[in-house]
């Protein structure tokens, strides 16, 4: 099978949707398909997608939108079997046109609901659902919900083990994703004040607040250990009795690995994330403005109750599952 995936990404749109797309990529050609990726950003692409597969520029592409016009010459040349289409938003007319070719569509989607047309639907936000939707045509094959949040294989490796546990915590992690859009980390190092743990915080490539950061982490009493861009990522989190997260990715793999959290809300995007973790119990979810004594205060209540703990321990395992991307590869082949 040959799957094209048109993607974009890079410093001004995030790696968002070429992070994912890849994270799929890999599990197709670990199952011996062939993958391509059609981009009107082939630099950025090429620095995130597998080695093992082609990245193919986009003439006349917009970066960010399908590019219908670039992009239809390109899937009737009869090169592929499907199209995944991870570019946010696209209309409904281009999802028709995409449709009447041969090539079967997978759609990559993050907003609440509308309508679709296409041969497979993938949203995976714990708050989605396939009753969201309306579909024009054929329904299609719905990869929904947080069974099929999209992680690596590292990290579906690791979120099916059994989690450490300590009565006591001994790590903690504060993690922002890629950049600190709201500079946000030095706060949460202060937060870790006069509490008895050792914090390891991740410095993401795109962070302007280095200077910030190592100032209170000098300051601070605890244990501070800084981790630029750190390969072993997944390690860092797996060990940490509890976390304070941007709201992005990174939570859905804090939840799939049994680490409980404080999530911040960080972008209007993920209003409706922080929404579904409160209602579902299943993580300690702050404002947008909450400063380091709202999130101290969290942060200790977390540290002293180790039933709370465990219970958004499974309470977030229940919610995101390990094995979406796989599931999400199953789907895909069904379509051939």
């Amino acid at each position: 099978m040959h799957v094209a995936v048109r993607a974009d990404g890079g410093p001004s749109l995030g790696f968002g949707h070429l992070v994912r797309t890849a994270r799929l990529a890999d599990a197709l050609v670990a199952r011996g398909h062939e993958v391509s990726y059609l981009t009107s950003t082939p630099a950025a692409t090429s620095s995130v997608v597998p080695a093992d597969v082609t990245v193919e520029s986009l003439r006349n592409g917009t970066p960010g939108e399908a590019g219908i016009d670039a992009l239809l010459p390109r899937i009737r040349d009869g090169a592929f079997d499907a199209l995944v289409l991870d570019v946010g938003g696209v209309p409904l007319e281009v999802q028709r046109r995409l449709t009447e070719t041969d090539v079967s569509l997978a759609l990559v989607v993050d907003d609440t609901g509308g309508t679709v047309c296409c041969d497979l639907l993938h949203n995976g936000h714990v708050y989605a659902s396939p009753t969201d939707y309306e579909w024009v045509g054929t329904e299609p094959t719905w990869c929904v919900g947080g069974e099929f949040v999209v992680l690596d294989r590292a990290l579906s490796d690791l979120a099916r083990q059994t989690p450490p546990w300590r009565d006591r915590p001994a790590h903690a992690l504060i993690t922002m994703g890629g950049s600190d859009v709201r500079g946000t980390t030095p706060g949460a190092v202060r937060a870790f004040d006069e509490l008895p743990v050792a914090v390891d915080v991740v410095v993401g490539p795109g962070f302007e607040n280095g200077a910030a950061i190592r100032t209170a982490a000098r300051e601070s009493d605890c244990k501070v250990t800084l981790h630029s861009d750190p390969p072993d990522m997944a390690s860092l989190m797996f060990r940490a009795d509890l976390a304070v997260t941007a709201l992005g990715i990174t939570a859905y793999e804090l939840l799939a690995l049994g680490t409980p959290l404080v999530g911040l809300v960080q972008a209007p995007d993920q209003r409706p994330k922080a929404r579904a973790l409160r209602e579902a119990d299943a993580a300690l979810v702050l404002d947008p403005d909450a400063g380091s004594r709202r999130i101290h205060r969290a942060v200790s209540s977390l540290v002293a109750d180790p039933d709370r703990r465990r219970s958004l321990r499974e309470r977030g395992r229940a919610l995101v599952g390990a094995d979406g991307c796989e599931r999400f590869a199953d789907a895909i082949e069904t379509l051939e």
